[in-house]
């Protein structure tokens, strides 16, 4: 799913190009009623929905003091309400299968330390609390509900915010084992997930961020003065 037809397209051809097969639906998740055709589209051409990944998201870096309500809700409408929508419908195919399936919400470590982004604090904090009702409501349909929470990645997203090689070495020298993650390492985490490996996992928070959430700062302060 993309909201941009031509981003979608492309990742359509990457799938191809390693031999896989893929449907583009091009929806907007803050929308509900396109949330409710993306999931039929799926089910019309698999015949079941087994896994869905919520990893639509946004960012902002306006200040509480200045937030515009415009803004506010673009943020959550993408990021949460996108996230509720689409596990709505889901949830609605899977009850209806044998085999349930399985739901992995992308979350962040700013929803659970501050990132001086109040709107996109807000909305992953929401993740969280999704994942766990989901999947404490859920379990006997036999649903999983797991949320991973991804750290300072070189992502498209980050690289929008700052891709100058400073930024880039100070993301990875801010995490206790120094190094640059990319999106496969959460979309590795996310296969795990939603694999029969962890038939016996849900309601898991997963952080997949070199260990930041477990550092304070001053132990990686010398490594981001030395990475300046």
């Amino acid at each position: 799913m993309d909201r941009d037809r031509e981003a979608g397209r492309r990742t359509c051809e990457l799938i191809a190009a390693d031999g896989e097969k893929s449907l583009l639906e091009v929806a907007d998740v803050s929308d509900a009623e396109s949330c409710r055709k993306a999931v039929a589209a799926a089910t019309t051409a698999y015949g079941s929905v087994d896994v869905l990944v919520n990893n639509a998201a946004v960012t902002s870096f306006m200040p509480a003091s200045d937030m515009a309500e415009e803004e506010w809700s673009r943020v959550i409408g993408i990021n949460l309400k996108g996230a509720m929508f689409m596990s709505k419908w889901a949830l609605k195919a899977m009850m209806g299968q044998a085999h349930g399936g399985a739901i992995v919400n992308i979350a962040s470590g700013a929803g659970l330390r501050s990132f001086a982004s109040p709107a996109y604090a807000a909305s992953k904090t929401g993740i969280l609390g999704l994942t766990a009702d989901l999947a404490g409501t859920y379990g006997r349909h036999g649903v999983r509900v797991n949320a991973v929470v991804p750290g300072m990645l070189n992502t498209p997203m980050a690289r929008r915010i700052d891709a100058s090689e400073r930024g880039r070495k100070l993301r990875s020298a801010a995490s206790p084992l120094g190094t640059e993650g990319t999106g496969w390492d959460v979309a590795w985490a996310v296969l795990f997930l939603a694999g029969d490996e962890a038939r016996w996992i849900t309601g898991a928070v997963l952080p997949v961020d070199a260990g930041m959430l477990v550092a304070a700062p001053l132990p990686t302060l010398p490594f981001m003065r030395d990475a300046e």
